[in-house]
């Protein structure tokens, strides 16, 4: 069983449920990760006129384990609202959840507002709110407490969010691992101390003797001068497939670091590394389905592997794959990011002239695109959404550039791809798009790089326009240099 366990404990009555439900909501909005909820209330059935004891609680732990387990097979995580009123549930319960990576919050409410809340609900036995606050265990030693006396539902989700699912270290930096070298034997030994019992042995076999040929590799996730996490690609992984390679394989992340999108900094590396080498495609072999499909992968087939097990088989499209990288960081960026927003762009050109989305209503250009759909791929967002604003249809044929914007606690991330018109369909704009006016127009590059570069002008006047300006001229800069922007 693998994915991430949020436990909320509380008293009844302390808004675990109403909490869960907002939780989930953000996670899947701010990180586009799905998280199942499990219930002590729907595995009990709880009703006014029964009273519920301690053995009644100890003994649903079996099926709270099935449910937890059940969800884990197609969500990224699940968020388990309990109540917990002694050792012995507490650790069954720890027991039920298993290897998964757990974060426990203690949900906190005073008296007075527990007992104004069960007797406005009318669904709970007289008396369970002020009980369960008196016997809830574990009384302290919480990831985290949330007091929900004053605070409103969403904020207590916000600091659960950002709690739960701390930010990328910001010395985190993925390095290719060569033979014989200091951090080959640092590898070694994360390997061979390492809680992936499954792999644990092979890997070190293959370090150890150093059985990679070619262009095989390790590649290590180092931090503080530690490593925090390793992956590595293969010609052939635990499967007869001899025709199916380059695979991306050995993805771990230690127990510590566990949360921090680590392990997607290192799927993204290894396909970089991949597609600098010329290959297409790579492959990902899993027991999970929603894991990797985040990671922009795509399920081909179930496959046996050697041992007689059947996995699933994931396909990566390495065109996706961004040629280059920039970044821009905002003047209110908080430092660390909990969340990100995802969006695809076409650079469509016809000799000189590239194609802008302009807004009649309000003047302003942009290069058309938008934000990826849940479980889209970045390349069939680009082709969706430049048909939708301008009408033509566009053959993606490689990712130029993905340029990340940092402002608050968000990563906007843009990949630009490169596009070929390929015809003209029925132009489908949002509401707000209708209104601006906006239509597909042809302008030249130099106008278009002169154009953005006026984003200063629009600084404290109009933010959006400003931060939108200054990603494309940032953009159209870097692919195409300043030497075609026209002065004045």
């Amino acid at each position: 069983m693998a994915g991430k366990v949020i436990l909320l404990n509380g008293p009844s009555s302390s808004g675990k449920s109403s909490l869960a439900a907002a939780l989930r909501s953000l996670i899947l909005k701010e990180r586009n990760e799905l998280y199942g909820t499990v219930s002590i209330d729907d595995l009990m059935k709880i009703s006014t006129d029964e009273t519920i004891y301690e053995d009644d609680v100890y003994d649903i732990t079996e099926d709270m384990a099935r449910e937890i387990t059940e969800q884990l097979e197609t969500a990224d995580g699940v968020i388990v609202d309990h109540v917990i009123t002694s050792e012995r549930i507490y650790t069954a319960f720890l027991e039920a959840v298993g290897s998964c990576s757990l974060f426990t919050v203690h949900v906190s409410c005073s008296a007075e507002e527990l007992l104004r809340r069960e007797q406005a609900r009318g669904n709970r036995h007289e008396g369970s709110a002020l009980a369960s606050l008196e016997y809830l265990y574990p009384k302290d030693g919480y990831d985290l407490t949330v007091d929900t006396t004053d605070m409103n539902t969403q904020q207590c989700a916000s600091l659960v969010l950002k709690a739960a699912f701390p930010a990328m270290p910001d010395d985190l930096r993925i390095e290719k691992v060569d033979r014989d070298t200091p951090l080959a034997e640092k590898l070694l030994q994360f390997v061979e101390n390492c809680s992936w019992e499954d792999v644990r042995d092979h890997a070190a076999q293959m370090i150890r003797n150093w059985e990679f040929t070619d262009w095989e590799t390790m590649f290590a996730a180092v931090t503080g001068g530690e490593i925090a996490g390793m992956a590595s690609v293969l010609k052939t992984d635990y499967y007869p497939l001899p025709d199916i390679f380059p695979w991306v394989s050995c993805i771990f992340v230690d127990e510590r670091y566990r949360g921090r999108r680590i392990s997607g900094e290192l799927i993204s590396y290894a396909n970089r590394y991949l597609r600098d080498l010329g290959f297409r495609k790579s492959y990902i072999p899993s027991e999970f389905t929603g894991l990797y499909e985040k990671y922009g992968y795509r399920y081909v087939r179930d496959i046996v592997n050697y041992g007689g097990g059947t996995d699933h088989l994931f396909e990566k499209d390495l065109s996706d794959i961004p040629e280059r990288h920039t970044e821009i960081i905002g003047k209110n960026y908080y430092g660390t990011y909990t969340r990100t927003r995802n969006a695809a762009r076409g650079i469509v050109i016809d000799g000189d002239l590239i194609l802008i989305s302009y807004e009649n209503a309000t003047g302003q250009w942009m290069i058309p695109g938008g934000g990826l759909d849940n479980g889209e791929n970045w390349s069939d967002c680009c082709v969706r959404e430049v048909s939708e604003e301008t009408g033509y249809l566009i053959e993606p044929s490689h990712c130029v550039l993905e340029l990340c914007e940092y402002y608050e606690d968000c990563r906007y991330v843009t990949r630009y791809f490169i596009g070929t018109v390929t015809g003209q369909t029925d132009r489908k704009p949002t509401e707000r798009e209708t209104e601006a006016g906006m239509e597909p127009r042809w302008f030249s590059i130099s106008d278009a790089l002169a154009e953005f570069s006026t984003h200063e002008r629009y600084d404290g006047i109009d933010e959006m326009r400003r931060g939108l300006y200054e990603r494309e001229h940032t953009a159209l800069t870097e692919l195409f240099g300043k030497r075609k922007e026209k002065q004045g």
